[in-house]
């Protein structure tokens, strides 16, 4: 398949320099592609260029479009370039170039590429290249759909295995995110400039790992394109509109893709989604479904990203909301506009067409975005859910255990589905945190020596479920720490070490005890053990301990330090609960 791709392109470069003006840009192309250099065609360097040429590079024989765009038109029209091969434009019609991760070798059959800007998952199938490529290894170039819901590789494109790499571009990559709301894209050409071109940061393998500037390259030019989800939507939604599609389709296809925004980040949700949306337009419409592929493909991508920064609908118990709100944003962005509802009064196909003529001139892409929003009405709804202007809600736990998770399955590590269990149910009794930042070791203590014991989540197999709860949150501090600059794991550390040795026995000896209904597990109803286990001591006061069923282990009574939940009465504390020491510092 690698090889159709370079005739392909090759074929369409042939019957496009023809035309002396496109031949004259071409070879213009080349020098602002590779400036000072020499590209023989047994290069990946020209096979490079081509793409950037045929598949990105706006064209002024074309008006501005870029030329596989422009042959497409063309050949659906019957003009002047009908004889192109069809068959070649087909091929090479839906792709894009990126940098992207290997998340999972599947030997024999393919593997999954992450795109560590547009954050979408491409499924690819190359059976060789499976075998050559290990998970975390960075792919470098474009990917083309082969019409069947998987792609293939260029060529030309280059893997890069140095240790740190993948970590600091996406260490950069989220922090070109962090200030935008869309997904994020990047041209053939500034992956030129980045990986390849002579001195390039990455050229030399034996050069210091580091990442590329991103930031600097924005300032350097409109490289990165970005687009929301509303932006996307509203692309889609005009095609649509345009053949013949009534609300309720509409509202079916929108409940497809913002379903599967809200679960938890698995290649196979994206790729359910995608493919079931395809089906319905395909079912519903002529459209033709190339060019809407990778369209949906983003859509799924900035949705999921409104609704991991919106992370209070992504608890169950908010899925309805969740779905309206981002099915909403949709709706905004696509319904036609009238003077009273938007600043200027454009329908989503003219404002569209209004921001990619922008594009094409060259300017400002920031600048071109902002007016995009003004025309389709967006701007006071987006302000309010700009996490910049108003990043305190409700449930950024929750949100952070998913993309947690997510990096485990990513990064193959094993974290298994117990974790998951224990991480949720963390989140869960931190619903109110409202910043990632707000999040203490307090909180982790709290849910390991008080709510683990409450909710009895080690209430069977105590030793093996308390050390599992355990790593779950070990693993997730430590992530915290070093993905968002948090200091969790450093001041949890020492009360961890002591829950490794109080928690599986606090449970066991707890779910022995007779635990009344009711039981208030507030501190004021908390008492120290000490004197060997016989008093339990509650601020001045000194009770005898009496627990309220007997225990014939004597390994598992409380011990000195321990604490007991219970209530006192006539100078005994009858204890219904046994906390670990680590409890001290609830209180």
């Amino acid at each position: 398949m690698r090889d159709p791709i370079q005739r392909a392109l090759t074929s369409l470069l042939a019957s496009l320099v023809e035309r002396p003006e496109i031949a004259a840009e071409y070879e213009a192309s080349l020098a602002d592609f590779a400036p000072g250099r020499t590209l023989p065609t047994t290069e990946p360097a020209w096979l490079r260029h081509l793409e950037s040429f045929l598949l990105e590079r706006p064209s002024d024989a074309f008006d501005g479009e870029v030329p596989v765009l422009a042959l497409r038109a063309d050949l659906e029209s019957g003009g002047d370039l009908s004889d192109v091969d069809a068959d070649a434009l087909d091929l090479v019609s839906d792709s894009r170039a990126g940098m992207f991760v290997v998340r999972e070798v599947r030997p024999g059959e393919g593997f999954w590429l992450k795109d560590l800007l547009g954050l979408g998952e491409l499924p690819v199938l190359e059976r060789r290249a499976s075998a050559e490529l290990t998970p975390g290894d960075l792919v470098v170039g474009r990917a083309y759909a082969d019409g069947d819901g998987a792609f293939v590789l260029s060529p030309a494109a280059e893997v890069f295995s140095r240790e740190g790499l993948v970590e600091a571009l996406r260490l950069d990559a989220e922090q070109a995110r962090a200030g935008r709301r869309g997904t994020m894209r990047i041209t053939q050409r500034e992956l030129e400039r980045m990986f390849f071109e002579p001195g390039a940061r990455f050229e030399d393998p034996s050069a210091a790992a580091g990442a590329p500037d991103l930031a600097e390259l924005e300032a350097s030019a409109p490289i990165v394109e970005v687009e929301s989800a509303q932006v996307i939507g509203a692309r889609i939604d005009a095609q649509l509109r345009k053949s013949g599609w009534d609300d309720e389709d509409r509202a079916a296809l929108v409940e497809v893709m913002t379903s599967a925004a809200i679960e938890p980040v698995k290649p196979d949700v994206a790729n359910a989604a995608i493919a079931r949306a395809l089906e319905l337009v395909a079912f519903e419409s002529d459209i033709d479904l190339g060019p809407l592929r990778i369209d949906f493909a983003a859509w799924w991508a900035a949705l999921k990203l409104e609704a991991v920064r919106t992370a209070k609908q992504l608890r169950e118990d908010g899925a309805a909301a969740g779905r309206a709100k981002l099915a909403a944003g949709f709706e905004r962005a696509s319904a036609p506009a009238d003077e009273s509802s938007t600043g200027g009064g454009l329908s989503a196909q003219e404002a569209l067409a209004a921001f990619d003529r922008g594009r094409a001139e060259g300017r400002d892409v920031e600048a071109l975005f902002r007016q995009l929003e003004a025309d389709l009405g967006l701007e006071a709804d987006d302000e309010e859910d700009d996490p910049g202007d108003a990043p305190d809600f409700p449930g950024v736990v929750g949100a952070m255990v998913e993309e947690y998770l997510w990096d485990g399955e990513r990064q193959a590590a094993d974290s298994s589905a117990e974790q998951a269990e224990f991480l949720r149910a963390f989140a869960a009794l931190h619903t109110e945190i409202g910043l990632f930042d707000a999040l203490e070791a307090q909180h982790l203590i709290d849910f390991a020596a008080r709510a683990a014991i409450e909710n009895e989540l080690c209430a069977t197999d105590h030793e093996r479920r308390a050390r599992a709860l355990l790593d779950a949150l070990e693993r997730f501090a430590r992530w915290a720490d070093a993905e968002h600059e948090l200091e969790l794991w450093i001041e949890f550390e020492e009360a961890h070490a002591t829950l490794v040795e109080d928690l599986a026995r606090a449970a066991a000896v707890s779910r022995k005890l007779a635990r009344p209904v009711g039981l208030d597990w507030s501190a004021e109803n908390w008492a120290r053990v000490e004197a060997e286990g016989r008093e339990a001591v509650r601020g001045n006061e000194r009770f005898e301990l009496l627990l309220s069923a007997k225990i014939d282990d004597r390994e598992l009574g409380p011990r000195e330090g321990d604490w007991v939940v219970g209530r006192a009465k006539n100078g005994r504390f009858e204890a219904a609960a046994v906390l670990p020491r680590a409890a001290s510092r609830l209180r």
